[in-house]
């Protein structure tokens, strides 16, 4: 055998391996491609589930704004009738003898109800407590306002929590002004009814 022809047989040796290395690699590639996810043991089903509930819904933060100021409203005064009622019952009963006694006579069990279904918390705060410090610093300085008379009492709406939460505070009457109620809305829960609210009305709807 020639120096001539042993060049070339390494030659056609050398590329035929190639050619079969590219060939393998091409067929295990076409054979990926072809595969799903079922193929690889994943439940499909479940992960189209799991896609389904992370989709994200677009709130804009006026549409959360006015959300919360009119549920916050809605709530407000629900409490406020369970409060007069209880109130009433305690003057006739001599339970109480001023409005400032109010929190003695505060339906608790009504107003847990009450937060649980809107899936709130409701803060009844007195005028007649000593301190404030366990209060987010926006409802101290409304509760000082409030008490001072230096703020009409009117309902206001603010961000807590870095815009996590927000809180709706408005006045307790009952004949005087004699605390606030504050109701907290945590944001993740608001968007949660707001799309459920959004859905609800595209089933009355096409009904």
């Amino acid at each position: 055998m020639t120096l001539k022809n042993l060049v070339f047989q390494t030659y056609i040796f050398k590329h035929a391996w190639h050619a079969i290395f590219f060939a393998i690699v091409f067929m295990c590639l076409e054979g990926c491609r072809n595969r799903t996810l079922k193929d690889y043991g994943h439940d499909v089903g479940a992960i189209k589930n799991e896609v389904k509930s992370r989709k994200i819904h677009r709130v804009s933060e006026t549409e959360y704004q006015q959300w919360t100021a009119n549920k916050g409203l809605e709530i407000s005064r629900i409490a406020q009738k369970y409060l007069n009622r209880a109130y009433n019952k305690g003057l006739e009963t001599n339970k109480v003898s001023s409005a400032k006694e109010f929190s003695k006579l505060l339906p608790l069990a009504n107003i847990d109800s009450l937060a649980k279904v809107y899936k709130v918390d409701i803060q009844p705060i007195s005028f007649e407590r000593k301190q404030v410090d366990d209060l987010y610093p926006v409802e101290a300085d409304y509760w000082k306002k409030y008490k001072s008379g230096g703020t009409a009492l009117k309902p206001t709406t603010e961000y807590v929590e870095n815009r996590r939460k927000r809180v709706f505070i408005a006045p307790i009457y009952l004949k005087v002004a004699v605390g606030m109620w504050s109701i907290h809305f945590d944001r993740q829960n608001v968007i949660q009814q707001i799309v459920k609210e959004r859905e609800q009305k595209k089933k009355k709807r096409k009904s």
